[in-house]
């Protein structure tokens, strides 16, 4: 050991005090699963990591969680994870090709320097051994680059699962071809929600009662829109608040509706039909019988005129005589036939009778009569 120029020499080992280096090191390739235990680590054994920790942070594209000793810290690809040195012995520098450059200092101030371990004493007194937290850290990083290979699986009610890789695209498509402005101005989120169970699957759910400004269905003049306007078919409205509007067209299939007081139910063809045919049948049967009682009214009068036609001669006592007589009325005939008896002076007692027969039935009309007469003095 020079005390001047602070070099020192141990086995292969040599410490330059001026230029502030360790040299002589063979170990310069870095195995994680083939190490010794203690054993210092090279500036090339340092590189091979950082080699490996720069390849790993091209494929990461969501972000990476990084814990020292105490505490941790999260950054998204993108994001600056600034590595500093402790501002003495250690510095970092990025190069004009945009490498990460990590230096020792040439001259440095440890506390500690052994050939079985490196041991790192930090500012608050605890000590941290390089070999082993190198390979903690690199079992580490091998495990997160296996979970990232992974990527993300999504399912759907129907179809394949599609994997995504960190920094794929995953397209959740609606409708094809609506414009930016169609889409703020036509559409609308408020009877969709989202939601997460406790499988973990999230749900995309439409409202149970939902509400829309309109809804259309089909297209040209079979096309259905329900609105504020009402209901309309084509161009032409047929539902509105004032009521409904047939539009000069027919409506069918209309279910029996109650016919009885206080009803307000509609009723179809088929019940307004049956009210016109038992119309129509009272109206025949109360026609049948005006005609039936004006066929026995005219028999009648013609009866009348036969009877009234009738006469009878003067007779004496104890004599009768017979008459006869025809009446007729708006095409009815009838015939009377009467007699007359004298059984005293004072006293007469007739009999009449007359029939007007018919193709159904025969009207008859009969009357029998006494008359006296008498001295007022």
């Amino acid at each position: 050991m020079d005390g001047k120029t602070g070099d020192a020499t141990f086995g292969k080992v040599k410490v330059n005090g001026e230029q502030g280096t360790v040299g002589g090191l063979t170990n310069t390739t870095w195995d994680p699963n083939n190490y010794t235990s203690g054993q210092a680590a090279t500036e090339d054994q340092l590189k091979v990591v950082d080699k490996k920790v720069e390849d790993l942070g091209s494929t990461m594209g969501k972000g990476y969680t990084f814990a020292g000793d105490s505490g941790f810290v999260n950054k998204k690809l993108g994001d600056t994870v600034k590595i500093t040195g402790d501002e003495k012995n250690i510095t970092t520098s990025v190069t004009k090709d945009g490498d990460l450059k990590v230096e020792l200092n040439k001259k440095i101030e440890v506390e500690q320097i052994t050939s079985e371990k490196m041991i790192l004493k930090n500012s608050d007194g605890s000590t941290t051994d390089v070999r082993s937290t190198l390979k903690e850290h690199s079992e580490k990083i091998e495990e997160n680059a296996q979970s990232i290979k992974k990527g993300l699986n999504f399912a759907g009610n129907n179809g394949p699962v599609v994997n995504k890789q960190l920094g794929d695209t995953m397209s959740i498509k609606g409708k094809e071809g609506v414009s930016e402005e169609d889409a703020q101005s036509k559409y609308d989120t408020e009877n969709v929600v989202t939601m997460t169970d406790k499988d973990g699957n999230l749900w995309i759910k439409l409202a149970k009662n939902p509400k829309f400004n309109s809804v259309e269905a089909g297209e040209g003049d079979t096309k259905v829109t329900i609105g504020n306007d009402g209901v309309k078919v084509g161009d032409k409205v047929y539902i509105t608040k004032e009521g409904l509007n047939g539009n000069n067209q027919k409506i069918v299939n209309v279910d029996d509706g109650k016919i009885e007081k206080d009803s307000k139910d509609a009723v179809n063809g088929g019940q307004i039909h049956n009210i016109v045919q038992d119309i129509n049948n009272s109206i025949h049967q109360t026609n049948h019988r005006i005609d039936k009682l004006d066929d026995r009214m005219h028999r009648g009068l013609a009866n009348s005129a036969a009877m009234a036609t009738l006469e009878f001669m003067e007779i004496g006592i104890n004599q009768a005589t017979v008459g006869a007589a025809v009446g007729a009325y708006r095409g009815n005939q009838a015939v009377a036939v009467g007699v007359q008896a004298a059984p005293t002076e004072n006293t007469r007692v007739h009999a009449k009778v007359s029939v007007a027969p018919s193709r159904d039935n025969t009207e008859t009309m009969a009357g029998i009569g006494a008359s006296w007469r008498f001295n007022w003095k």
